[in-house]
């Protein structure tokens, strides 16, 4: 239940359960008190156990506003008999133990008119007691005459059982509804602490965790729905920054990481051109030849440390998202047979045949950044070169279609990838074996071919072993229906 729906609830709750409660209690209790009578209690009865309690009230305000000297003449004793002549009441002033006014009545019943006592019990009282077998209300008020006596003014009024548990009935409904009112309010205090306010606690703690850097602790959801919204939404924003301290940590690792491999792999050709430089230098290369060779070196290191760098530099942009793509709908199959065409005479002066073989039964174009993937498919020709068994090797791409996706398939018949080796070779700097440690390169090419994949949505796998070649497989999802273009 939502909040707004809540709180109208427990203001309805509050405005009706207190009534209702209290006209259950009052029914209990007059059926309690019909039985104890022994009849039925009417409305007349109700009526005139009301009266009776008003026409006390106020003889008693009238008595406490006049002195008792007053109270115990007689013109004032027949002004409370006129009074109550209604309730055909008795009235009596007591001084020192002996009556100084009574009604005719009551005159009749002196000697079972009860005397209250000098100065004893509260200034007002009252109780119940049965005179000659006719129940009685008896109402006594304590005076203090001028003259240091002490007495009391005393009203009889004759009542009946119906009448008695009448007055009970409603005496219990102000006790009835106070006890409900104060039920009404602990009940939905404890609802309210537990729907809201314990919620409202617990999110405060978990935002003051966050707030000191404490990530661990899942916020959990508890109280209304509102409640509930902010809390979910406290939750995605811990897991956010959960993740976000953990890309920092990896980032942070990889620059320290980058680091070291780029000192470890500048090392090297630097190494070798400060030798060669050095021979130079005392006159080791003591020929025009041998000054060729060693220059000639030199370029092919320098040329080798700039490839590296540019490798670096491109695969940070890769990570880092500032590399833009320019996506266009491209005929896979086209674009390849022109890709490998425009290398095949390159790699046949080094010994390598390119083939191509379009295998597809649909001809489904795909999303590409056709640069981007250029150096993609160029990685793995350089690495099928590198790891060639001899001087000569063959390379065979195909393009077919599954489910949806094109695959571009990229076989060697090279040295082949140790199994143990196979779920690492995406990652940077990472050579399978030491023959592939020593080839000319940082170890960043797979990793730059995959990162380029994946930003074109799709995936690149491979499968290898050892002299059996290698087949990397890059997986391109179809471009939406109505996409057209042959181009290559």
């Amino acid at each position: 239940m939502d909040l707004r729906r809540r709180l109208l609830l427990s203001d309805l709750l509050l405005l009706c359960v207190p009534p209702a409660a209290t006209a259950v209690a009052a029914a209990l209790v007059l059926g309690i008190a019909s039985l104890a009578a022994g009849t039925r209690i009417r409305y007349a009865d109700f009526e005139k156990a009301v009266r009776i309690r008003v026409e006390l009230f106020s003889a008693a305000a009238t008595v406490w506003g006049e002195s008792p000297d007053t109270v115990a003449r007689q013109e004032f004793g027949s002004f409370l008999e006129t009074r109550l002549e209604g309730l055909r009441a008795e009235v009596y002033v007591v001084k020192d133990g002996a009556v100084v006014y009574a009604t005719e009545g009551a005159g009749t019943m002196d000697g079972a008119l009860p005397y209250p006592g000098a100065g004893e019990g509260p200034a007002i009282s009252e109780r119940r007691l049965s005179i000659g077998g006719v129940p009685y209300l008896l109402q006594t008020q304590r005076l203090a005459f001028e003259d240091g006596s002490t007495g009391a003014v005393a009203i009889l009024i004759p009542t009946d059982a119906r009448a008695g548990a009448a007055e009970a009935v409603a005496g219990s409904i102000p006790i009835a509804f106070v006890f409900a009112s104060l039920a009404t309010v602990l009940l939905h205090s404890v609802r309210m602490k537990r729907r809201i306010a314990d919620p409202l606690v617990a999110l405060n703690a978990a935002i003051a965790a966050i707030s000191e850097g404490n990530l661990a602790d899942e916020v959990v959801e508890g109280g209304d729905e509102e409640i509930r919204q902010v809390q979910r939404s406290l939750e995605r924003l811990r897991r956010t920054l959960q993740e976000n301290v953990r890309t920092r940590g990896r980032l942070d690792d990889n620059r320290k990481f980058l680091i070291s491999s780029i000192s470890h792999d500048l090392k090297t050709p630097l190494a070798s051109i400060r030798g060669y430089v050095e021979g130079l230098i005392d006159g080791v290369a003591d020929t025009p030849e041998r000054r060729r060779k060693y220059l000639g070196t030199i370029l092919a290191k320098t040329q080798g440390a700039d490839r590296l760098i540019d490798d670096l530099v491109y695969y940070s942009r890769l990570e880092l998202d500032q590399v833009p793509y320019d996506f266009e709908p491209t005929d896979p199959a086209a674009w390849l047979a022109a890709f490998v065409e425009e290398n095949r005479e390159g790699y046949a002066r080094d010994g390598m045949a390119l083939s191509f073989e379009d295998r597809r039964s649909e001809r489904s174009p795909v999303l590409l950044d056709r640069e981007r993937m250029k150096r993609v498919f160029q990685n793995l020709f350089e690495n099928a070169r590198k790891y060639r068994r001899g001087e000569t090797g063959a390379v065979a791409v195909a393009v077919r279609d599954a489910g949806g996706r094109v695959l571009c398939e990229v076989r060697d018949e090279g040295a082949g990838i140790p199994k143990e080796s196979l779920p690492y070779v995406f990652d940077r700097f990472y050579r399978a074996d030491a023959s592939r440690r020593q080839a000319d390169g940082a170890g960043l090419g797979l990793a730059i071919a995959k990162q380029v994949v994946e930003d074109h949505r799709g995936e690149i796998w491979v499968r290898s072993a050892e002299g059996e070649g290698t087949t990397f497989v890059v997986a391109l999802p179809a471009a939406p229906d109505g996409t057209e273009d042959g181009r290559a």
